[in-house]
């Protein structure tokens, strides 16, 4: 399901619901209040009464430039995880800042990671998108957490932002959900935050230019195993580590064979529950294997890398990043496992 009928602004040949059948999904539907581009589903986003036939069919709902235009804003949110089945993901993205009289609204990030999960979605990749000013705008995309959104405020460019959350069993749809901030700070709640992992770059007449990247090695013989994780010592003044009340303050990244791990979490007890999953805090780096083997004996080669201070509009160097192997960007739809990608 797609909330409005958008045009492709990068391939005209193709309709919208030709874009994702291309991209395996058998039967794509689109919603919107009027019928005037053509969406085949009409409801307005405001109503909270969705068509009880629509509830729970979808593997994957998607929404860009919509939110922001209607006015029960948080009824979207509702709405598009009311829509989707079990095991199903939501992509949605929102102006933050620099779009003024755009839409009702410029959205926070926080709107999008507190509704869903309080809401009790597992939550994907999240990252702002920076839109350069010109006609071939370079676009710029960094990983976003929470509270740690503060340097994109004062950049002289449109940002958007883009999360993408899945559905589970115990998922709930219509939570209130209250600011995560006040919940700490009233009533000592701290959400155990997990996210995709993913890097920054930028997209500059196609070409995918990465940041300069300091990488050290994290030698087999030096990782210790600690309570479910391992642990790689790690102390470098350049290179703070997380704290407690910022779980996100470190922006280091960890590969295994030149692979980023899947799964950057905000508490070191949350390291051991997954599989691929890391941290930076305190005087160590806590990680565990793709696979969950034991990463002093399983062969396989890990570094922990910190990407280039984010320092404005500058462009990335182009092939900065070539000798290093980055990983491919990863696309918020072909993220979607290829077995669930049969309706949106």
């Amino acid at each position: 399901m797609i909330f409005g009928r958008p045009t492709l602004l990068w391939d005209d040949e193709r309709t919208v619901e030709e874009y994702y059948q291309d991209l395996g999904y058998g039967e794509v539907h689109t919603l919107d209040v009027s019928d005037y581009q053509g969406a085949n589903i009409i409801h307005d986003l405001n109503d909270a009464n969705l068509p009880e036939h629509l509830i729970g069919q979808y593997d994957a709902v998607s929404f860009g430039g919509t939110a922001e235009h209607v006015f029960n804003v948080g009824n979207v949110l509702c709405t598009a995880a009311k829509l989707l089945k079990i095991g199903g993901t939501v992509d949605c993205s929102a102006p933050v800042n620099n779009w003024i009289d755009h839409g009702f609204y410029q959205i926070s990030p926080t709107l999008k990671f507190d509704f869903f999960y309080q809401n009790g979605f597992e939550l994907g990749e999240s990252r702002a998108t920076i839109c350069m000013p010109g006609q071939n705008p370079m676009r710029r995309f960094v990983p976003v957490y929470p509270g740690e959104a503060q340097s994109l405020n004062f950049v002289g460019a449109r940002i958007l932002h883009a999360l993408e959350a899945t559905k589970l069993a115990a998922s709930t749809c219509d939570l209130a959900p209250l600011q995560s901030v006040y919940l700490k700070k009233h009533d000592g709640k701290t959400p155990l935050w997990r996210f995709r992992a993913s890097e920054p770059f930028d997209l500059l007449d196609g070409e995918r230019l990465s940041p300069p990247m300091r990488r050290f090695d994290m030698p087999n013989h030096e990782v210790t195993a600690r309570s479910g994780s391992y642990a790689f010592p790690f102390r470098n003044e350049l290179f703070p580590p997380s704290l407690p009340g910022r779980p996100f303050k470190s922006k280091a990244l960890v590969y295994e064979d030149g692979r980023l791990l899947d799964w950057i979490v905000g508490s070191v007890a949350m390291v051991a529950e997954r599989p691929g999953s890391f941290g930076h805090f305190g005087a160590y780096i806590h990680f565990t294997a793709s696979d969950g083997s034991d990463p002093r004996s399983n062969g396989r080669a890990y570094q922990v890398a910190f990407p280039h201070k984010f320092d404005g509009l500058s462009p990335y160097p182009g092939g900065a990043e070539a000798k290093f192997g980055a990983s491919p960007a990863r696309s918020f739809v072909s993220s979607v496992p290829r077995e669930n990608l049969r309706s949106i």
